[in-house]
């Protein structure tokens, strides 16, 4: 009687185990795109290198979609446009690269009132030095 309850509590820590396990991966492989693309401008403007750096994180049977982002603020805040934009008295614009890693992961029972399939989003935004 009580081995059915038993198992479907473990069939649960199971799937939250691969859900947090894999938005572990997902945050580590965003990171791992904005360092790559943080080391210079050259590199910030990279996308294929980035997305690449991301995925060699995740590893080969991650297969997450990545995308990326190369955005300048100045000091105060403001979102300037990276070619012609200007932060007027607080000098030059400063760069950033913003990587976004997602994946869905599906569970392995149907659980009420939760979703079959459990998307995760992770950005990650560094400044390029």
């Amino acid at each position: 009687m009580v081995f059915p309850f038993l198992l479907i509590l473990a069939i649960g820590v199971i799937d939250y185990t691969r859900v947090f396990s894999t938005a572990i991966t997902v945050a580590s492989a965003a990171k791992a795109g904005a360092q790559y693309g943080a080391q210079s401008t050259t590199t910030s403007g990279d996308t294929a290198q980035i997305h690449q750096a991301g995925r060699l994180d995740a590893g080969a049977s991650a297969q997450l979609s990545l995308s990326s982002s190369r955005v300048c603020r100045c000091s105060d805040g403001v979102t300037v446009n990276c070619v012609t934009g200007s932060c007027g008295s607080y000098g030059a614009p400063r760069v950033y690269v913003a990587v976004t890693a997602s994946k869905s992961v599906a569970t392995l029972i149907k659980y009420p009132g939760l979703p079959a399939s459990i998307p995760l989003s992770r950005t990650a935004t560094l400044r390029v030095q």
